[in-house]
């Protein structure tokens, strides 16, 4: 078997659905349609999604020449599929020429990150240190697209709190035929031409402040661009030109709250250029709706009382458009596809959770992967087969879904529960392993999607609209009382927890009126609105300034009403402004005269501490709990 066979045309076939391989699998789409490789074993193996079992090896680890990875967490054929990127698990990629069987670096001058296969296959751009650079794969040289991080100039990624905001953080793209690369500089857009070495300001409209997404279409000169106000309350999907660099709206939603982030990350292109499709709030609901190129709406392809979450992917042969959503129920999400001639949907996998999801080239066959399995189905739903990538990094833990007070979560029971801990946080992404210190310590775990979750709707979503912290607090209190009842858990072992901003929410619910909490943790949180997390704040609270709500949702202005236990973790490590916020919180709730435990650790991260400081934040949890 031959891997030019099925790698020929990889990523051209990839860009022309829209769907990207996820950098944490191990595993990739062939262009065929029929077939996909994946890693296992210090080898890259090739296996039928018909029949995804076994797999024949094209390349080897051990026998590749130079500098290589010890293991592999993702890889990547070039388009002309004459070298494979490999993401190493040292965080590092590596560039592998097949030719020549020789591995090395991608560059040797320090870390890497978003790197990018131009379509040709000749060029592969990557940020370092907050500036584009290029690499000729032909040459073997690199150069600088940008040269202005020093000055403190942000370009091809965004900030920390743009990646809590959306999800995602890259913000450039090569164009169709490799000649262009369009990329954010802080807030801007720009263009590089890579015949003319030129660096050009692409003009958008005045109040598209917050460029979220670059999406290339299959014409070499075309590109669109979602951009939001400074309130995100404005969608603007624009189509710029290369040639004449005439950024062109093509359609603009607004609303009176805010625009839901899922709508302006999900843009995907028809190959023919005939059409676009886009997710906006209809009828209360977040569905995927279809525009002409001049920005038209021709019909709403989805309805009824669930969100579409993302867009998975184009066929373009058969017209379907796969799609995940919550039409199963706020804790489900499912894959499905819709005919953009019909509008008709049908469902293909149910319950999928946070597993990531791929789409086969011919749109044929639908692939799930988590925890280490694969599991291929057909485009109407059954299943072929699942396949063993890779050891699960930790065991399957069992949760319970449950629902109490009108929400939806999980439940990590304890065997003989002597007391109850609320997490602030999405039942969804929650690694539940990280939690078991608590249940075996006897302290049922549970966490639940409050006021603000997706999935539920636009209401529900925008519930905590100008209270971002005080309408979850009093949701997480009215689900603690039921849950008490439920499991007969006594007052004063019913805790809540939260990092970040879900700190801040912990901290709210134990300064509310007659508040069920014995106590919270709260690691790292955000004291004061207006120092932190920007983006997800202002999409809440409308810009600073605009409301007095940044005050009064800050639990820097709570300290007196604050009743109950604190156990307040901070890192060391972080920006001055955090740092002044954070000891101004510990100050005012000081001369408030509340008692409460501080502890510190190192670390990077605001809301994470290290892996040798782990053991001791959980003892210091449990002994927090159980005095």
């Amino acid at each position: 078997m031959s891997y030019r066979k099925y790698f020929a045309g990889l990523m051209a076939g990839l860009f022309a659905i829209g769907v990207a391989v996820a950098a944490e699998s191990p595993s990739a789409p062939m262009s065929d349609g029929e077939h996909f490789c994946y890693y296992k074993d210090g080898q890259i193996l090739s296996a039928a999604y018909k029949k995804p079992v076994g797999g024949e090896s094209l390349f080897k680890l051990a026998e590749m020449r130079g500098e290589k990875p010890a293991k592999v967490t993702g890889f990547w054929f070039s388009p002309d599929d004459r070298r494979i990127l490999l993401l190493g698990d040292d965080g590092l990629y590596y560039l592998y020429k097949i030719d020549s069987n020789l591995c090395g670096q991608v560059s040797s001058d320090g870390m890497v990150s978003e790197p990018l296969f131009s379509p040709d296959g000749k060029n592969l751009a990557f940020v370092r240190d907050n500036d584009i650079w290029v690499r000729r794969l032909e040459y073997e040289t690199e150069f600088a697209v940008t040269k202005d991080a020093a000055k403190g100039v942000i370009n091809g990624v965004r900030e920390e709190a743009f990646g809590t905001a959306f999800g995602e953080r890259i913000t450039m793209a090569w164009l169709a035929d490799g000649r262009h690369l369009a990329y954010v500089k802080d807030s801007e857009l720009y263009l590089y031409s890579m015949q003319y070495k030129w660096n050009k300001l692409v003009s958008l409209p005045q109040d598209a402040t917050c460029i979220v997404k670059i999406v290339p279409t299959t014409d070499p000169m075309k590109f669109a661009v979602t951009c939001l106000n400074e309130r995100q309350n404005k969608l603007q999907v624009v189509m710029v030109d290369a040639g004449t660099l005439i950024a062109k709206v093509l359609h603009t939603d607004e609303d009176e709250k805010f625009i839901t982030p899922s709508a302006a990350l999900n843009f995907v292109a028809d190959p023919a250029q005939t059409s676009y499709f886009a997710l906006t709030q209809a009828d209360g609901y977040t569905h995927i709706c279809q525009y002409n190129m001049l920005g038209r709406k021709q019909k709403q392809l989805t309805s009824g009382k669930f969100d579409v979450m993302s867009i998975v992917g184009y066929d373009e042969q058969t017209g379907n458009l796969f799609y995940i959503s919550s039409q199963a129920g706020p804790l489900q999400r499912t894959v499905s596809a819709v005919n953009v001639k019909s509008a008709k949907s049908v469902e293909v996998i149910k319950n999928v959770g946070n597993s990531q999801v791929s789409l086969a080239a011919t749109g044929k066959y639908v692939s799930i992967f988590k925890d280490g399995q694969m599991e291929v189905f057909d485009a109407k739903g059954k299943s072929l087969g699942e396949l063993a990538i890779s050891e699960p990094t930790e065991p399957a833990i069992a949760v319970t879904p449950s629902e109490a007070a009108g929400f939806a979560g999980y439940i990590l029971p304890a065997t003989n529960p002597s007391g109850l801990v609320i997490l602030v946080a999405d039942p969804l992404q929650v690694n539940w392993t990280d939690y078991t210190f608590l249940t075996d310590a006897g302290y049922t775990v549970a966490c639940f999607q409050v006021s603000g979750a997706t999935g539920r709707g636009k209401a529900f979503e925008q519930a905590a609209y100008r209270h971002i912290c005080t309408v979850p607090a009093q949701d997480y209190a009215k689900l603690a009382q039921v849950l008490a009842d439920r499991y007969n858990i006594d007052a004063n072992h019913l805790y809540i927890a939260g990092a970040g901003l879900s700190g801040s929410v912990a901290m709210t619910a134990c300064s509310l009126p007659d508040t069920p909490f014995a106590g919270c943790v709260a690691l790292r949180p955000v004291t004061d609105l207006r120092t932190c997390h920007p983006l997800t704040v202002v999409r809440q609270m409308q810009t600073q300034g605009a409301n007095a709500g940044y005050a009064t949702e800050s639990p820097v202005s709570q300290c007196n009403a604050f009743n109950g236990r604190l156990l307040l973790v901070g890192s060391v490590s972080l920006e001055r402004a955090d740092l002044s916020d954070f000891w101004m919180y510990v100050s005012r709730m000081q001369a408030a005269s509340k008692l409460f435990e501080l502890q510190l650790y190192p670390g990077v991260c605001p809301c994470q501490v290290d892996d040798m400081s782990l053991p001791h934040l959980r003892q210091t949890i449990l002994h927090f709990l159980k005095q």
